[in-house]
Order: structure tokens, then sequence, then C-alpha cells
């Protein structure tokens, strides 16, 4: 008996080729499995040609019962003997299926109108899978099911006798075994019955497949043997199946073992070759095998990445369905390449170099399939058919992705330096919390945009030149509606027509009313908190209050998300102002025909922004697939680096966004146990009342110091105005700093140093929702650079934690920023040097 820890499987079934198939599935998995049997001698018979049989492991039942609690289980009964299909169901119940344990009932499609429905207790553990007529190598030609009874009948006489209206639903067995062990690792039909089948072949077009292999095969209808019916109510899934390729390796399988076994030399039109014996042939094959095989998995593992290149270069030229087939191809030579290494992987000296060569195949036939089910999901665009198509593909990306994420994490333990330079490169675990939020996101996607009842969102167009907490002044804003699946509507406005409606006085953050000279507080400074869901619901309440309209959600973008857009779509006309609006000139432009000759109240902001999302949007609309894509694509990158955030009442949706951390909230990620989060954040507001930001140019330096007792950080923000002094105020950047810190941190001081000449500066200190604040106003003069740096700590119990884990936030409406990190414990300095794009997330050992 194997002892399992991790991955561990049980097989319950007789020695059938599906069973087979299966266990040699799950080996290649780096599964531990045992299988339980009634007769051990088939199984032990059957598996001389797997190497590695420290991985699984044959008991007979009854006579050696495991203790085992197994993590995932099968049962696969039936395909030998259908009436057997349900015998030894409770004792697999018994044996194999404890707490927790996912399990999976596997039976032929015949055996469905036996089952009595009283030895099968569905749960959200355990899936029922009816198998349709699986063809292939190993096939069990005794058995009695329909599909074997008549490839026997076929070999033995040359005659298919079938009923009349016979429809067949014939699958490749590794297909079969290939899918349902992605089922069991992931989202399988867990909780219902499900039907498994191939695509419906009539009996003539069976007959006529057939023919092309077996001479004068003679087709007999039998009006006494009544055709198979499809149970109704139940779930299907359909695997496309290839029947030529299907029928011709099960009848090579049949002459060159059965047929032999038999002593029967007669039959295929398309002989097969003989297993070749003779001396001459043995030595010439071992010959070639001594001089090409050293060379073949690296011969062969390049056709697959050279094909795999071509198929990319395809599906970005247009060409989706050559893109299609190239990576099938691709996918079966990274196949071929895998089971050469595993041949070569046993050799002494050189073994470890094709255990290197086997990952880096297994995990290229892995991606293969993932790209093969996602290129075709790129053509569909309506809102109803992209939520289930995606959601889909993204079930299947997610199964894949946790298979070489397991296999990835087996082969980095075992030694395989690719495997773990792959765990360093690549975030495995972030890549699949992406598939499934997303998977969530396209599940809610016909609901946000308003297919069964109209959805009306607040567009808060902010202006980054003139930054603020989540990205920038609040000068416009828009309420998109979605109807039916698509945005019927988009009326833009100026803020300030809105702010004037406000009836009664509401109290602004102190901030507003001292440093930027407001009485009251108004919707255009509602984006003062830097929690973007917070600002979003306060824009919401303005919004109501002033313009008596209720909205289900809030998107916020600045001009750089505008900027990337422009890239892709080229120059967009705006006919009523003659003018092509570019990604480089937009800033401009957009400043020219909004802010000059502007004043409170006018509704050219209004329409000057209305004329330029609308034939923005219709440009979007006029793309081909491929540029889609990359505006999807860019829509990513925007969310990520907080140009763009959203807040969604759907509050499935909304938590998926936070997941994803494009809802611009406020947070300190979790490090792990015994570890510390540290959190720093840096909000800049300019309350100037100027587009100062445009000169604008920073730097963050944050230094900590790991001691025993105690955690402190000093923190350098380098302010370069490069406005010309001839600007006067309207260069100045007059900003209000808060530098966002952790609840227990004690603050040190802070100053201000212009040159030569450093000042104290008496801080503004609060606490908000687990954070605390620390503001300050600072001027920077044009043509000036100022330094202000902040000092904090923290202390600590007696026991420092194990682990160290440190958060930089990035503002909402900034830029590529320069940030340097550097951290300095027991064992030394740690330093990181990058661009503040997106967030920042570093961990590292505490101490020694």
């Amino acid at each position: 008996m194997i002892n399992m820890n991790k991955l561990s499987v049980c097989i319950y079934s007789d020695c059938n080729f599906l069973a087979l198939s299966i266990l040699e599935n799950l080996l290649s998995k780096n599964c531990f499995v045992n299988i339980l049997t009634d007769d051990p001698k088939p199984w032990v018979d059957n598996t001389p040609h797997i190497i590695n049989r420290s991985r699984f492991a044959i008991l007979q039942n009854k006579k050696e019962r495991s203790s085992q609690v197994y993590n995932y289980a099968i049962y696969c009964g039936g395909f030998l003997k259908k009436e057997k299909a349900y015998e030894g169901l409770n004792d697999f119940s018994r044996q194999a299926m404890g707490a927790g344990t996912k399990s999976l009932v596997l039976l032929p499609l015949e055996s469905y109108s036996m089952n009595d429905n009283s030895s099968i207790n569905l749960n959200d553990s355990l899936a029922v899978v009816y198998v349709g007529d699986v063809l292939g190598a190993r096939m069990s030609i005794d058995s009695d099911l329909l599909i074997n009874s008549v490839v026997r009948e076929m070999v033995e006489t040359k005659t298919l006798t079938l009923s009349v209206g016979e429809i067949f639903y014939s699958i490749f067995v590794t297909d079969v075994a290939r899918l349902l062990t992605g089922w069991l690792f992931s989202f399988g039909p867990y909780g219902r019955e499900t039907l498994l089948l191939g695509n419906p072949v009539s009996a003539t077009n069976f007959w006529k497949e057939n023919q092309k292999t077996i001479k004068e095969l003679a087709l007999v209808y039998d009006n006494s043997i009544p055709p198979r019916v499809l149970p109704r109510g139940i779930d299907a899934k359909t695997i496309n199946c290839n029947l030529p390729f299907a029928l011709q390796e099960t009848y090579r399988w049949i002459a060159g073992h059965w047929l032999i076994e038999k002593g029967e030399k007669r039959l295929l039109k398309k002989k097969v070759k003989k297993k070749e014996s003779s001396r001459q042939r043995f030595i010439r094959r071992m010959v070639y095998f001594g001089l090409f095989a050293l060379f073949l998995p690296f011969f062969t593992l390049g056709i697959s990445l050279a094909i795999s290149a071509v198929s990319y270069k395809q599906f970005f030229a247009g060409k989706k369905s050559g893109a299609q087939n190239s990576m099938l191809l691709a996918k079966t030579f990274f196949s071929v390449a895998g089971v050469e290494s595993k041949v070569l992987s046993f050799i002494p000296l050189v073994g470890s170099v094709y255990k290197e060569t086997d990952f880096v195949s297994s995990t290229g036939e892995e991606l293969a399939s993932l790209a093969v089910s996602l290129i075709p999901l790129s053509e569909v665009y309506d809102a109803t058919s992209l939520s289930g198509e995606m959601e889909a593909g993204l079930d299947f990306s997610y199964q894949r992705l946790s298979l070489i994420e397991a296999d990835v994490v087996a082969n980095a333990a075992e030694g395989s330096l690719v495997a773990k330079k792959l765990l360093q490169k690549v975030d495995l675990a972030r890549l699949k919390n992406f598939v499934l939020q997303t998977k969530i996101l396209t599940q809610n996607l016909p609901d946000l945009l308003g297919k069964s009842q109209r959805k009306s969102y607040l567009v808060l167009f902010q202006n980054n030149m003139e930054l603020r907490p989540t990205g920038g002044f609040i000068g416009s804003f828009g309420v998109a509606t979605f109807d039916s699946g698509r945005l019927s509507d988009l009326v833009v406005n100026d803020v300030y027509s809105a702010d004037g409606q406000l009836r009664g006085h509401v109290e602004p953050p102190f901030p507003i009313r001292e440093y930027l000279g407001e009485a009251n507080w108004w919707l255009r400074d509602s984006n003062w908190d830097p929690d973007f869901p917070t600002s979003a619901q306060r824009a919401e309440w303005f919004l109501d209050k002033e313009m008596d309209q209720r909205v289900d959600g809030v998107l916020a973008l600045d001009l750089e998300f505008v900027k990337d857009i422009l890239k892709y779509t080229g120059p967009v006309f705006l006919p009523d102002y003659n003018l092509d609006i570019s990604s480089e000139n937009l800033y401009k432009e957009t400043q020219s025909e909004v802010h000059e000759d502007f004043f409170p109240g006018t509704r050219k902001k209004a329409s000057f922004l209305t004329a330029l999302s609308r034939n923005l949007l219709a440009e979007v609309e006029k793309l081909n697939n491929n540029q889609k894509l990359f505006v999807l694509k860019s829509f990513i990158k925007v969310l990520d680096e907080r140009h763009l955030q959203a807040y969604f009442h759907n509050e499935a949706a909304q938590e998926a966004i936070a997941r994803l951390n494009w809802a611009g909230q406020v947070q300190t990620p979790s490090c792990g146990k015994d570890c510390y989060a540290d959190v720093v954040g840096v909000v800049e507001a300019n309350v100037g009342v100027n587009k100062a930001n445009y000169f604008i140019k920073r730097k963050v330096d944050i230094k900590v110091t790991l001691a025993p007792e105690s955690i402190e950080r000093r923190l350098e923000l380098q302010l370069e105005n490069s406005a010309n002094p001839s600007l006067g105020l309207t260069g100045k950047y007059k900003v209000y700093l808060r530098f966002l810190v952790p609840t227990d941190s004690e603050i040190l001081n802070i100053t201000t140093t212009v040159g030569a000449s450093t000042q104290n500066l008496i801080p503004e200190i609060t606490e908000n929702k687990g954070r605390k604040e620390i503001g300050t106003l600072v001027e920077i003069l044009a043509g000036q650079k100022q330094t202000v740096t902040a000092s904090w700590k923290s202390l600590l119990p007696n026991n420092p934690p194990r682990e160290y884990g440190l958060y930089v936030r990035k503002q909402a409406g900034m830029g590529e920023d320069p940030l340097s990190v550097s951290v300095l414990t027991e064992e030394g300095n740690h330093m990181y040097n990058t661009t503040l794009v997106k967030d920042f997330v570093w961990t590292n050992k505490y101490s020694k």
C-alpha cells in the first residue's frame, strides 16, 4: 500500500482499459494511487510498462483493506460486464470515500437503465458520469457493451449487426481519461449525474468508417434489437472525437495483441505491421536508437516551440483557424517529446537532463491545450454569449493551471532547475486567482450590462493634472446606461452644473475647508478619501442629492486611460471642433477646449467630452477582433495601474474586482501567518486650484529597519516642479500630503527640505478604517525641488515575527514614479529599485 500525504487517489475498479488510462494519466501528474480490485492479477499483467512503481499499489478487496484517507477517489465499474456496474459501490463508499474526498463514479452509458437510484447518494463531493462508446488501445473485446460487441463481431465475422436507428457516441479513451482527471482536480460536475459522450454517429456512417479498415464489411439491421435511447433530464458533456483515428488505434491494438493471442492472421484491409521479432530488424532499430535517441527529445521539443511561435503569429494576424490547428500540432509534438524524455530519464549520468525536458514538454502540452480552448473565444462579443463562452473557457483554464501548478511544485521538490526557475518568475497562484475572479465577473456580466434590467453607472472624469486622492479633480461626470447588454446612452455633465443644485450645507473635511478654501462639500471634491469604494459611495450620495439620480455603480478614469485607448484607435476626429485628438495631443487640446473661456454653468466642457467619448467608442467598435484584444489588454493594464477604478452594487462582481485589486480600495494585504504586514501609501491632493501636476516629478525612497523590539521606517518624497517661474501662481504646486501607515505606528517627525534648509512640520494625524494618516500641507514653487521626510516606528511584542511583508500602495492617477526600497535586517541590507507603476509587494525573513 502506498502511504500518501498529497494528491492521493484511490481507483476502485477491475482492470479495464479506461481505468488503465486514468491510472497512467494520474501517475503523469505525480499522484500517488492505490488500486482496489477483486482480482489483482489482470492489473499486474497489464502494468509492467509502468516504470515508476513506487507511486501506485494494487490491493485486493476484502483481503487488504486500507485505512488510508484519500483526497480523491474513482469508481470505474461495468466496463467488462455491465451487469456488475453497481456491485462494488457500497464497498467503494466504505473503503475510499471519506469526509472531504472528491469522488467520481464512472459507469457505462448502457448501465443507466439498471440503476435503481438506491446505491448512489449524490453530494457536493460526488459526481456520477455515464460514459459513451469508448474506443482505443487495450479495448476488451470480451465485454458485453455494445461498442465492444460490435467490434468483436466485425473482426470475427466481417458483419455489423445493429438495431434500426442505432446511434454511436464514440470517444477516444485517452481524451476521456484526460478530461476525467481534470474534473477530479478542479471544477467537476459534482452533485449531479452527467453524460460524457462523443459526437453522435449514425449506424450507416459508423459502418462506412469501419469499411475503410475491414474488407467487405456487411451491415445487417435486426428489427428485434431495440435502439439505445439517451436518458432525459441529465446534463451532457460532448468530447470531439476523431473517429477514423480512434478506430485505427483500436484495430491496431487488436491486430497486434488479441488476434495474435487467438492465432488468427486475417482481416484488416490496412494491415498493421507485425511486431518485429527478427534479429536483423532488432539490431537495425537498436543501432538507430543508439544514434538518434539522445537527440530526439530536443529535436521534437524544438519543433513544438517553433510551431507554437507560428501559432502565435497566426493568431495576431487574424488567422484564428490556422492558429488553433498549429497549436493542436504543437500539443502533439509536446506530448511526443514528453514520452521520449521519460524513456531517456532513466539513463545514468544524463538522465537528469531528460527529466528537465520531460517537465518542459508536459508544461508545454498543458499550455497548448489551454491555448486551443481559448483561441475561439476571441470571436465572441455579445454579452450573453460572451458570459457563457468565457465562463467555460475560464473553467477549463483554471483546471489546466491547477494541474500545471501541481506539476511545477512536484518537479521543483524533486530538484528540477526549470521548475524552480518557473516558480521564481511566474506567480501561478496569482494567475489562478485572476482566472477565478474573471470567471466570477463573466458570470455577472449580463447583469452588469443590463441584460434583463437596465443599469446606470456614474462615470467620473478625473483630471490627473490636478491630482486628487482617487486620481484627479472631478471636472466632469457622465451617466452611462446599459440596456439589453449594450451601451444605450452616455450623458456627460459639467460638475459645476450639478453642484449648483445642491440644497443645504454639507460640512467638508478640515483640509478642504482650511487649504482649499471651500466652506461647503460638493460632488467635485467628493473623492477626498483615497479608498475608492468610500469615495464612490460619497459621489453617489452627492449625485442623488444634487440631481435626484441613483446609479448601480461608479467608474472613475483619468487621462492616461484615454491615452492608452487612443494608441490603438489612432487619432479620433471631432467634426464639430475640426480637431484630431491623438494620444500625443490629448492633454493640450482638452485643456484648450475645456478651460479656455470656461465659467461655472457653461456646457462647453460637457459638450467637448461628450463628443470625444462617443467618437472614441465608435472608433473602438470599428476595430477588428485582434485590435480589440489589444484594447482589452490595455483595459487590464490601466486597471492594474489604477487609471481606471470600478465600484459595483453587484456584490459578487465587487468582491471579484476587489480580489483583483481593481476596486481602488485601501488595504493591507495579508502576508501569511506569523508575518508583520506593513503598509505605506503616499496620497497627494492638489489644493492649488491649478493643473500644476503636469510639471511635477516625484521619487519615493523608503528605508525600513527591522529590530527585535521595533520596526522603524523613514520615507523621503522628492517633489520637483519643472514649471517655468514666469507662470507665477498657476505654476505653484500646493499639495496636501498624507502618508498612510499602520495604526500601531508612532510618528517620530516630519520635515521638509529645500536646498540646505530643513524645516520641521506639524503633522495632522488621524485614524481612518484601520489605518493612520499623517497629513501636512506643502508648497513647491515653480522651478523648485523639495524633499518631504517622514519617520515613524512600531513597537513589537516580546517575540518578533518570522517574516516581514511590505506593501507600497500606488495612488490612482500617478505615473511611473521611481521607487527605492531598502530593508535592513540582521542578515544585511536588502535593496529593491523599481517604478511604482502599480502596487509594490515585497516579503522577506524578519530575522535569522
